[in-house]
């Protein structure tokens, strides 16, 4: 069993008062007496800070300070160095970094205060860099004479967990594209209605009834083919008269409708949509409850409202009903007002504003994209440009299809942005900077200001290493509209520049894109805060099950909190899900403390 220490701090970690990073306490602040060299000199102690070493920013930045204590028989004219390097040991490999000097000409009081100076070098983090030892090669000079000290080791290079970011797309692109598909629905769903009004008796469809704007919007709807699911048909009669009479006019104005919308459908070339299924047909043959609902246009008392509707809900037959609310407001002349708009039929229609099956779709696209349909043909075709944005999001499955549809796109629409922004977020996906340069100035240069083409534009520059660039351009982005990409794309540059706080406000804003919620937890594990961390982890793993980097990242949340019942488990489990992260935690400087433990080794040795 690996034994946890307790410290009574929880959530916790160790910091270095001057610096704020985390520090592990194994190694703690090294100080190294360098001893003996020309006789005289007594030997100087060197500390670095933080110890173990780490990296943010792609950088390894450090403090070293040297101090010689008072009669140390520095002298006047003597002179310390120590030479700072990086050593690979194992494969004789160094990094030369600087080097620390004190010398006595510069320190007069010396005998009674010493001498103390610091150096805080920062160098390019390179991969072979990890493992390596801080090495201090030492020497002391007096006038002509040199003396070589035993080198010593400062400490172990280099905590690597700000290096540990998820990317968002396919190979871990550490960017995420957007296509301008994703934004469009061609399928919309629609509800239609319209009404057609009729003389008192009469059941034949009124000419002037075509010119009603409902009516013609239903006739333009058929005209460009969209998709139509379902028609509900319903015939009224007011309620005066016979009800015999009332409901052969109910019936019969909803066949007169039915008759009408039926030959709209053959003239406008729809063959599949005429069976008795596709419609449903209902009457009302007294329509008591608009005449109810319309007496707030009448001039009657409140108490002879009230009779009326007494009389409407009183579940009596209808010739009786009838007698009874004419008696009340003295005939049926008295009321025309309100029965002449009960005398109608109504129509329903539910559909779709496309009129292309996704197979329709599909094949035509295929032609598109193979030259045997023109650019004008499928401008036709099309019922506007987001139907084939559809097909390309929606249709297609696989990356390359919906590549050739995308550049058959920007044939089709030649001054739509959107497709020069698609196909050179393809490019960039494919590692093509300079041709996704390219199609993103275009995308701009048709429609300048656009957030999709300046958050792609952006993603492209952390792929080329514009990083100061790139969050310029994707601040832009995100003022012009909060895309969580360009949130996301702005949380790796600040990732990179170790800017955790900003890395996870940007983070926290991605939403659901794939790694938003993991790269939040590790920019609040690089600030210490471990609960949060802990919280977005959870809620990474949920999103994420198979992801293995979130168990190690739990993991080391874990060593930071001392708690081995949260090291083993999940180390374990990163590395069954990628071996390579097994065999990191053996000599990952975050589990120091456990790495040499026998239930360590068990766990990361699948």
């Amino acid at each position: 069993m690996i034994k946890k220490s307790h410290n009574g701090r929880g959530l916790q970690s160790k910091r270095t008062a001057d610096t704020g990073i985390v520090v592990g306490a194994f190694y703690g602040l090294m100080a190294v007496a360098l001893l003996g060299g020309c006789k005289s000199f007594q030997g100087a102690q060197v500390a670095v800070t933080p110890n173990p070493l780490e990296v943010h920013a792609d950088s390894v930045a450090f403090t070293a300070r040297a101090s010689i204590e008072p009669k140390s028989k520095l002298g006047k004219k003597g002179i310390y160095e120590g030479k700072l390097q990086l050593r690979d040991s194992v494969n004789n490999k160094t990094f030369p970094i600087t080097g620390v000097v004190i010398s006595g000409s510069k320190f007069p009081n010396w005998k009674k205060e010493g001498a103390r100076t610091s150096v805080s070098p920062k160098i390019a983090y390179q991969d072979a860099m990890d493992g390596t030892k801080l090495i201090s090669v030492n020497g002391y000079d007096k006038g002509k004479k040199h003396k070589d000290l035993p080198s010593t080791t400062l400490g172990p290079c280099c905590i690597t967990t700000s290096r540990l970011y998820c990317g968002a797309g396919p190979g871990e692109d550490q960017v995420a594209f957007y296509y301008a598909g994703v934004e469009y629905e061609t399928r919309k769903p629609i509800t239609l209605t319209a009404k057609f009004q009729f003389p008192q008796n009469v059941f034949e469809i009124q000419p002037s009834d075509f010119e009603n704007a409902e009516i013609k919007a239903i006739g333009e709807f058929l005209a460009k083919q969209y998709s139509a699911s379902k028609i509900y048909i319903e015939g009224f009669a007011s309620p005066e008269g016979k009800v015999r009479r009332n409901r052969f006019l109910s019936v019969e104005r909803s066949k007169q409708v039915r008759a009408w919308l039926t030959q709209q459908l053959r003239d406008k070339g729809y063959k599949s949509y005429l069976d008795s299924a596709f419609f449903e047909i209902r009457t009302t043959t007294e329509d008591w409850e608009g005449f109810k609902n319309n007496l707030d246009k009448t001039n009657y008392s409140e108490d002879v409202k009230r009779q009326i509707i007494a009389i409407i809900s009183s579940g009596l037959e209808e010739d009786v009903k009838e007698r009874k609310v004419m008696a009340l407001v003295g005939g049926a002349v008295q009321v025309e007002n309100i029965l002449a708009p009960l005398r109608r039929a109504t129509i329903k229609l539910e559909g779709a504003t496309s009129a292309h099956s996704d197979e329709e779709l599909k094949a035509f696209t295929e032609n598109v994209i193979s030259g045997k349909i023109t650019a004008d043909s499928a401008r036709k075709y099309y019922t506007r440009p987001e139907e084939l944005l559809y097909t390309i999001k929606s249709v297609y499955t696989k990356d390359d299809d919906r590549k050739k549809a995308v550049e058959a796109f920007t044939k089709v629409y030649p001054d739509d942005h959107r497709g020069y922004n698609d196909l050179g977020a393809f490019m960039l996906l494919d590692g093509k900077y300079e041709e996704a340069d390219k199609l993103l100035a275009t995308a701009k240069a048709k429609k300048d200001g656009e957030a999709i083409v300046m958050s792609n534009t952006g993603a492209l520059m952390i792929r080329q290493g514009k990083y100061d660039e790139a969050l310029s351009t994707l601040q832009a982005a995100y003022a012009a509209k909060q895309m969580p990409e360009a949130a996301f794309n702005s949380g790796i540059v600040y990732l990179k520049r170790a800017e955790y706080n900003r890395a996870a406000e940007m983070f926290d804003a991605a939403g659901n894109i794939k790694c938003g919620r993991y790269n939040a937890a590790l920019a609040k594990l690089l600030l210490n805060d471990l609960g949060s961390a802990k919280a977005d982890l959870d809620a990474s793993i949920k999103s994420q099950a198979d992801y293995a980097l979130n168990y190690y990242l739990l993991a080391i949340l874990g060593a930071r909190t001392e708690d081995p019942s949260v090291i083993l488990p999940n180390v374990k489990e990163a590395a069954r899900l990628k071996s390579d992260l097994g065999k990191k935690a053996l000599k990952d400087l975050e589990f120091r403390r456990y790495n040499q433990n026998d239930d360590f080794k068990a766990a990361v040795k699948q």
